[in-house]
C-alpha cells in the first residue's frame, strides 16, 4: 500500500485509496503496519504532503506516535513539522498533536497529562523558538494562545491546579513572550 500511496495525486485517486484501505482493514489489514523501511502508512503520507490521507489514517486508528526505525526514530508530526506552514499542514499538525496525546494518554491510564511537560520539553522549545525567524514569527502569537489555553484549562482543572506542570507551563509562557516581544 506504500507504493500505492506514493503515486496519489488527484481527488479521485485519493477516494480511491481510501476504498483501498477501507476494504483491507475490513480484512483485518493492520494501518499502523511497516513496511521493509520501517515506515507506516500515516508517515509516508505525511512525508508525501498527503494530507487528507493522513486525516483519514487518523480518523481509522493510525498511530502517530509510531516512529520510523530507519530516519532517525521520527514520528509524522516531525515530518509535518518541518515543511512549509500551510493552512493544511497546520491543521494536520493539530490533529497529529491532538491524537498523539489522547492515544497517551489512553495508553497510560490517562496518567500522561500530568507529566507530559518536562525540563527536556522546556529546553526543546527554547531550541525552537530560536530557529524562528522575522518571516515566520506570525506563529508565535498563534502558539501562546493555544499555551495560555492549555495554562487555563489545567489551572480550572482541581486535579492539576498545584502541580509541577503549571509551573512548567508558566516558565515557557514567560520566555515565548519574551522572545515574541523582540519581534515588536
Amino acid at each position: 500500500m506504500c507504493v500505492a500511496l506514493s503515486i496519489v495525486k488527484t481527488l479521485d485517486q485519493i477516494n480511491d485509496f481510501k476504498i483501498l484501505v477501507k476494504q483491507a482493514l475490513n480484512q483485518g489489514f493492520d494501518i499502523n503496519m511497516k513496511d521493509g523501511d520501517h515506515c507506516t502508512l500515516l508517515y509516508y503520507s505525511c512525508t508525501l504532503k498527503l494530507y487528507e490521507i493522513a486525516q483519514f489514517l487518523l480518523e481509522n486508528g493510525a498511530d502517530p506516535n509510531i516512529r520510523n526505525t530507519v530516519y532517525d526514530q521520527i514520528t509524522p508530526l516531525s515530518v509535518v513539522r518541518t515543511q512549509p506552514k500551510t493552512e493544511q499542514s497546520i491543521y494536520l499538525t493539530k490533529l497529529l498533536l491532538q491524537d498523539s496525546l489522547l492515544k497517551l494518554c489512553q495508553n497510560n491510564d490517562f496518567k500522561i497529562i500530568d507529566n507530559s511537560i518536562t525540563v527536556k520539553d522546556i529546553e526543546e522549545f527554547i531550541d525552537w523558538r530560536m530557529s524562528i525567524s522575522s518571516k515566520n514569527n506570525e506563529f508565535i502569537s498563534y502558539h501562546l494562545k493555544e499555551l495560555h489555553n492549555l495554562q487555563n484549562h489545567l489551572v480550572r482543572n482541581t486535579k492539576f491546579s498545584n502541580s509541577e506542570i503549571i509551573q512548567k507551563l508558566d516558565s515557557i509562557l514567560i520566555t515565548a513572550e519574551d522572545y515574541n516581544k523582540s519581534f515588536e
